[in-house]
């Protein structure tokens, strides 16, 4: 069902099918060097990579997206590491005209609630360590990564990320 975000920008959030191949493509492509290097770690996404996060199956790959105005403007997934096993790798990635303007935390609570519906128990998280947004966004939620070798990698309950991120101390 679609959610309403109540922040700004106004999105709708609504789980990505095959179907959305070309707006999952588009967003991809329309990303700055620097948002695909950070999610990447390299600043273009090659055809073989673009095919794979197209490949939504919404059991072992779901992906959620925020639209507005009709256009994907982030996208929140996970990846089992087996299928039907309860530890996914989780990615969030929101198009740089509106990051940090809660779309990643937005996104975040949505599979967080969608993976305790199928079972998920776990989310890991691997983040390069220039990525200082998406290490933000987890330690908003008291999830602090363990880095080596420039990445940082946490492996937290899937069902921390549903109460929404932690009051300042």
């Amino acid at each position: 069902m679609p959610a309403t975000s109540r922040t700004r920008p106004a999105v709708t959030l609504r789980q990505l099918t095959p179907h959305d191949r070309t707006a999952v493509v588009s967003f991809y492509q329309g990303l700055s060097e620097r948002s695909l290097s950070l999610r990447f770690g390299s600043a273009t996404v090659g055809h073989v990579h673009l095919e794979q996060l197209t490949k939504v199956d919404g059991q072992d790959h779901v992906a959620w997206g925020a639209f507005r105005g009709g256009v994907l403007v982030g996208t929140g997934r996970f990846v089992r590491f087996q299928p039907g096993g309860a530890t996914v790798d989780v990615a969030l990635t929101v198009a740089d005209v509106y990051q940090r303007q809660g779309l990643g935390q937005l996104l975040l609570e949505r599979l967080a609630r969608v993976a305790g519906a199928q079972g998920v128990e776990w989310f890991s998280f691997t983040v390069l360590g220039d990525n200082h947004r998406m290490q933000r966004l987890l330690e908003r939620h008291g999830v602090w990564l363990r880095f080596e070798a420039g990445l940082g990698e946490a492996l937290v309950p899937a069902a921390h990320f549903l109460g929404g991120p932690m009051a300042p101390q």
